[in-house]
């Protein structure tokens, strides 16, 4: 189908692209993207200590920690947190094993588990029941149900007890967003995800007016449940003249994008009605670009540790913001002189090895042959970017991305952080560059998202369009294919100055699924 012929048929929908927000251009570039197919991303070489990765000595600790402070204290520093979404996937293997084996006793459990993931994990769930921080809300709710969750035996019916942690009329917790469950219990007291992150935020946030900011993405469906945990949070800090000013936004019906048939036609549903998908975690671009911010410390909500076990995640945190200011005073630096017009080729030399040696910049060779003017110019807009560091822990075989060298379709090599989905692993050497990798990405990030004339950046003008993914999805028993943006931390941020930093694996301990909560680091 021709362009003529496309937008004909798109203007038929025009009521329905109206009600999406978004226009008939944007939906017309995203089918281009599906008639292109897969879009893989050129990986180099991986990200290593000493090439792409900076490893921080203790000796800069006092610099970098004072950085720190002066930022927290004159209130620059703000906390985002997308946590948008259910917490489905961390009871998969609960709700799989229901499905198929119900009912459900202990005794067949250990039969299976040796060949079963799902019955292993459910086993030891049920085994170790009483270690998690909604064990006695779980035991309230089944004395009505003359269950004894104390006393359980190995040929009872369990299914009810899984199903009064996931359904409406137990906890719910299938239904509850992931900030909102239960993670950790202390003496008397038991804090959710939601609740942690607040903790963790006025420990490393407060400014000197006690003042301290975190904003959550959220899905619409959970915000009343939202506000009701963050008000306990916000009251208890209050006592202690802390005003938590927690905020919330949603992801935007406009950042959806269309659905194709699996030959590239516009799909529709029942009713013929064209459908749109949420786009993933890189449509929270235009929630961080929405955020009156200066200095943005973004972390995922499962990645958070009981308070009483967390120093080592504060310091961390600490050292990459004052590494950030620290590059980033440079940078203001240079940005300045180059808008003096006080250049020379020396400070051009200067900035070139800046740019080289902190923000793993790679100038073209064209760049020797351009005049002054010329030099300064191109420079100035390298550096005069939003800025990134993230902290990169030692892959030990966690799913997902990490840090490589990338050249993308100017030519130009630059770091960033890759998916796997994102690489064509059928290329053999593009395997073996990814299956070379040294380091994981945590989603662990100090982001700074003003110019160095204090004004905020549009972030979306630095996003790499054409790094989304496609994915093949069902729809009333249909096949469709979907795209995803580009990732919040991957395209979404791929033209950001950006700068690796090795940080202690002890800082990444997220709860993927309901039993990683059993882990040592969890309890206490």
């Amino acid at each position: 189908m021709d362009k003529e012929q496309r937008l004909k048929e798109l203007k038929e929908h025009s009521s329905e692209i109206l009600e999406q927000g978004i226009t008939e251009q944007q939906i017309f570039e995203q089918l281009e993207v599906f008639e292109r197919g897969e879009l893989f991303t050129e990986i180099v070489k991986p990200c290593v200590k000493g090439d792409g990765i900076f490893v921080i000595d203790d000796s800069h600790s006092n610099e970098l920690l004072g950085n720190y402070r002066s930022a927290a204290m004159s209130g620059r520093l703000t906390k985002f947190i997308p946590a948008s979404g259910a917490a489905t996937r961390m009871f998969n293997h609960i709700q799989s094993y229901l499905i198929n084996s119900e009912p459900i006793s202990i005794g067949e459990l250990k039969k299976e588990m040796n060949s079963d993931s799902d019955a292993k994990s459910v086993y030891e769930f049920i085994t170790n029941i009483k270690y998690f921080a909604f064990y006695e809300d779980l035991k309230s709710l089944l004395s009505t149900e003359k269950i004894d969750l104390d006393n359980i035996s190995d040929d009872d019916d369990i299914s009810i007890i899984l199903r009064k942690v996931l359904d409406s009329s137990g906890l719910n917790y299938s239904f509850y967003p992931k900030g909102a469950i239960l993670f950790h219990k202390y003496n008397g007291e038991k804090r959710t995800a939601f609740e942690e992150h607040i903790y963790e935020a006025v420990e490393l946030l407060k400014d000197q007016s006690g003042n301290v900011r975190i904003h959550f993405t959220l899905s619409e469906e959970h915000v009343e449940l939202f506000k009701e945990i963050i008000e306990k949070a916000t009251k208890h800090f209050q006592k202690q003249s802390v005003q938590v000013k927690a905020t919330n936004s949603f992801q935007k019906k406009s950042t959806d994008t269309i659905s194709v048939t699996l030959d590239n036609q516009l799909f529709k549903d029942s009713n013929k009605k064209l459908v749109f998908r949420p786009a993933g975690h890189g449509a929270l671009i235009e929630n961080l670009n929405d955020l009156d911010a200066d200095i943005v410390l973004i972390k995922n909500i499962d990645n958070i540790l009981p308070s009483t076990k967390n120093a080592e995640s504060i310091k961390s945190k600490k050292i990459l913001t004052g590494f950030l200011i620290k590059i980033q005073k440079q940078v203001f630096n240079y940005l300045k002189i180059i808008d003096s017009k006080d250049v020379n080729e020396i400070i051009i030399n200067e900035i070139k090895t800046f740019a080289s040696d902190f923000l793993s910049v790679q100038l073209t060779d064209s760049f020797e042959g351009k005049t002054t003017d010329e030099k300064t110019d191109y420079l100035f807009e390298r550096l005069n970017r939003p800025i990134r560091v993230c902290g990169m822990v030692k892959n030990e075989g966690h799913p997902g991305g990490g840090p490589f060298w990338v050249r993308n379709k100017n030519d130009e090599v630059s770091i960033q952080i890759i998916e796997e989905s994102q690489i064509n692993k059928r290329d053999r050497s593009k395997a073996d560059i990814f299956d070379a990798s040294t380091h994981f990405n945590p989603v662990d990030m100090i982001c700074a998202v003003r110019d160095f004339n204090s004004k905020k950046f549009n972030l979306k003008n630095f996003v790499d369009e054409s790094s989304g993914l496609i994915t093949t999805k069902t729809f009333e028993g249909k096949q469709l294919k979907a795209l995803e943006l580009p990732g919040l931390w991957n395209g979404a941020m791929a033209y950001w100055n950006t700068v690796f930093v090795e940080i202690p694996a002890e800082t990444f301990n997220p709860v993927k699924e309901i039993n990683d909560l059993l882990k040592p680091q969890h309890r206490l």
